[in-house]
């Protein structure tokens, strides 16, 4: 099953993009290239954040919040929205 994660909130720390969604699909593994549907932006995703911290995957249901690097665009604070999808790339 591909991986699918809804969007609730979006942090920026140290620069750092720290998505935070719920699983509604697959699984959320360190670094798997990810795609922001809404955007057609594409980041790599770095590790979990957060008391996360010990966690080496995230499945159906999780709610998580996990940082990007090496992104493929401009992404600033205000881009990413509540309700936008990630997916694996």
């Amino acid at each position: 099953m591909s991986l699918r994660i809804v969007v609730t909130d979006c942090y920026f720390v140290d620069n750092k993009v720290i998505p935070q969604g719920t699983v509604e699909s697959g699984v959320l593994k360190p670094g798997m290239l990810l795609l922001i549907q809404e955007l057609n932006i594409k980041g790599t995703m770095l590790q979990f954040e957060m008391m996360q911290g010990g966690m080496n995957e995230a499945v159906v249901g999780d709610i998580t919040a996990f940082s990007l690097t090496n992104i493929s665009g401009n992404l600033t604070r205000d881009m990413v929205k509540p309700g936008f999808v990630i997916t694996q790339a």
